[in-house]
């Protein structure tokens, strides 16, 4: 790296020096023994011609001594690009990552006193690539190994003069030092704009569990779609084991298992409702309820999901974000009035018609109810043998006029008045009133539709009026043997309406069931 090599040779007398070929030098006079002399400035390139010859006072010459090839070379190796021979992709913690330097020429690396390093953009604490290879060559490879907590969407240095020789020494064969500015992160050259590598050691979470199936009842046979969101995209492999969510139905928890979604941020999960299966607010068993059973969920790069979810009945679990009704949960008889006025429960205790024709529902949907004419049209089945119900519930929807008739019959559990109760008009024709061993009223008739239950949990009635509680007394008139729509249990008074969706439960559903009810149904 020298323009003006310095050349050491030996004569046996003194005399006078002559040049040959392309190098000349200022000495000129030649002593006995070792002369030591610097060649005239040099250009870059490399020199096979020089010679040296001495001549004696006497004008003897010696022979002519020529000068072993040499190279000049003063030009500093730069960095010509940053990438790396590893994939482009996603890497997780432990992984290993080879980031390269290609250099405009050979260079050697002397680590003996330190090792060569790049600073890499890693988020809060930047790593470092270390010297691995390369040596003697213009490629130079360093190993970085990602560590917990490190991340980068596009793996890069960390500026231009991320790469330092750390006490070691980057040279090319004329030991020039390497200049080690590198291209600016993100430009043409550099790492980042080179590969696509994105570093991620945060395992996915799970945000929310809910369900893409509408809130309502659900009975044997129904399916239902749970949906799993995480905080990122998740891939699912099932080839070992399907994943799979452990619902709380009652005496033995049913599963959801994955059925779609892979290579997304939402995993959906089916889970089919079995003849014992009971719920009236489905959910999870518990927040380790999700497991990969045998099969995983990683992100892109392999991390394994964290599958805790939220505690059942809390914010972004299943039961707060559906209202979702599974099994017959105690009903006894279900009329949804869908085309027919058969009870699906299938207890016996389909209705026959009299009169009483198909008519738009609750859900504007036509033939979903049953429309009576007031004059003599009604539902009703025998009940058999006579039920007494230590706790009950009966709800059910209605649309019909003010002014009618008092008495006028919407439901009656019985054709004796001593026995059961009934759902009828007050007196004034404005109220929807129960009679039981109290009469109490729900709330006004107006002409729209509106909720009506009523429930008995052994001591006292609570009546409800579009999901809120509207009064309750002590006891109740708990016989059933007859299920009447449509007329009152003299069978004297009919209804001119509608009516729709009517449950009876052999248990006291609780306020929130009620509210679940009006607001799903």
């Amino acid at each position: 790296n020298d323009t003006t090599p310095s050349y050491t040779f030996s004569s046996s007398e003194t005399g006078t020096i002559t040049y040959g070929g392309s190098c000349s030098s200022p000495t000129t006079s030649a002593s006995s023994g070792n002369n030591a002399i610097s060649f005239n400035a040099l250009a870059e390139g490399t020199y096979g011609d020089c010679s040296v010859k001495v001549t004696d006072n006497a004008t003897n010459q010696s022979s002519t001594l020529l000068v072993n090839s040499f190279t000049i070379d003063i030009t500093t190796p730069t960095v010509a690009s940053v990438s790396s021979s590893t994939s482009n992709g996603s890497y997780k913690q432990n992984d290993n990552i080879t980031v390269t330097v290609t250099f405009s020429e050979s260079v050697i690396i002397d680590n003996s006193s330190g090792n060569p390093r790049i600073q890499l953009e890693t988020g809060t604490n930047d790593r470092y690539a270390n010297f691995i290879s390369g040596n003697s060559t213009s490629v130079l490879s360093f190993l970085y190994t990602v560590q917990s907590g490190d991340n980068s969407s596009d793996l890069d240095y960390k500026a231009t003069n991320s790469l330092s020789t750390n006490s070691g020494t980057i040279r090319d064969n004329a030991s020039n030092n390497a200049s080690l500015t590198l291209p600016s992160p993100g430009a043409s050259g550099s790492l980042g704009s080179n590969k696509a590598i994105v570093i991620d050691t945060t395992a996915p979470t799970v945000d929310n569990v809910s369900s893409s199936t509408a809130d309502g009842n659900y009975f044997p046979g129904d399916n239902i779609t749970i949906t799993v969101s995480f905080s990122e995209n998740v891939i699912v492999d099932n080839s070992s084991g399907n994943p799979r969510i452990q619902l709380e139905t009652g005496s033995t928890d049913q599963y959801a298992t994955y059925a779609s979604g892979n290579s997304s941020t939402v995993l959906s999960f089916l889970y089919t409702v079995k003849s014992e299966d009971n719920s009236s607010d489905l959910d999870y068993n518990a927040t380790d309820s999700l497991s990969v059973n045998g099969g995983t969920i990683r992100d892109n790069a392999s991390n394994d999901a964290t599958l805790t979810l939220a505690s059942p009945g809390t914010t972004n679990s299943l039961g707060a974000n559906k209202a979702l009704v599974i099994g017959w949960n105690g009903l006894i008889a279900y009329y949804p009035l869908d085309g027919n006025p058969k009870d699906i429960i299938a207890n016996n205790y389909d209705l026959t018609v009299s009169g009483a024709t198909l008519s738009t529902g609750r859900d504007n949907v036509s033939d979903t109810a049953y429309s009576f004419d007031g004059t003599d049209d009604y539902l009703s089945t025998a009940v058999s043998p006579t039920l007494t119900l230590e706790n009950f519930t009966v709800s059910l929807w209605v649309k019909s006029s003010s002014g009618q008739a008092h008495w006028t019959g919407i439901f009656a559990s019985t054709y004796t008045s001593s026995r059961g109760f009934q759902i009828y008009y007050a007196s004034d024709g404005l109220n929807y009133r129960l009679s039981s061993v109290e009469q109490k009223n729900f709330g006004l008739v107006d002409g729209n539709w509106k909720f009506l239950a009523v429930t008995f949990d052994g001591s006292n009635s609570i009546l409800y009026y579009n999901g809120v509680s509207s009064g309750n007394f002590s006891g109740a008139r708990n016989i059933f043997d007859n299920f009447t729509l449509g007329r009152n249990r003299s069978g004297d008074t009919y209804l001119t309406g509608n009516i729709d969706e009517v449950r009876i439960y052999n248990r006291a559903l609780s306020a929130q069931e009620i509210t679940d009810l009006y607001t799903v149904q």
